[in-house]
């Protein structure tokens, strides 16, 4: 059973994030959708309305699971048993800094990192996995 981590503030829930977790959950056997609490940030919506936009639009994914998370990516994924972490980006520079930041867990870890680029013209899936 494979475990997808697709961790994010969801302040609020786009399409944009419905459309990755359909695609994730479509792939993999188990998908956490990790609803980050930020202390530091001042944000829209409080962590248990997010939560539940999340579950609403979500309900009809069987193999999908919220969980609200403080702290770091790479122990909450430890935590849930994850194999995969999912991130998206839209920007050149959001590409290199998540590329950077999963580089380090990556080869410490044997932890394979998936990378959905979302574009206005085109959509380009990406794996990268470090071994």
């Amino acid at each position: 059973m494979t475990t997808a981590v697709y961790p994010g503030s969801f302040d609020p829930i786009t399409l944009g994030h419905l459309d990755i977790i359909k695609r994730t959950a479509a792939v993999f056997d188990k998908v956490i959708i990790g609803v980050l609490i930020n202390k530091a940030k001042k944000p829209l919506f409080s962590i248990e309305e997010r939560v539940e936009l999340i579950k609403e639009v979500t309900k009809n994914i069987p193999n999908v699971e919220i969980v609200s998370f403080n702290g770091l990516l790479i122990e909450f994924s430890d935590k849930m048993k994850a194999d995969v972490i999912v991130r998206t980006a839209t920007s050149v520079s959001t590409i290199f800094f998540i590329f950077k930041s999963f580089l380090s867990f990556s080869t410490a870890l044997r932890r394979l990192v998936i990378l959905l680029l979302s574009f206005v013209t085109c959509r380009l899936a990406a794996a990268f996995s470090f071994y």
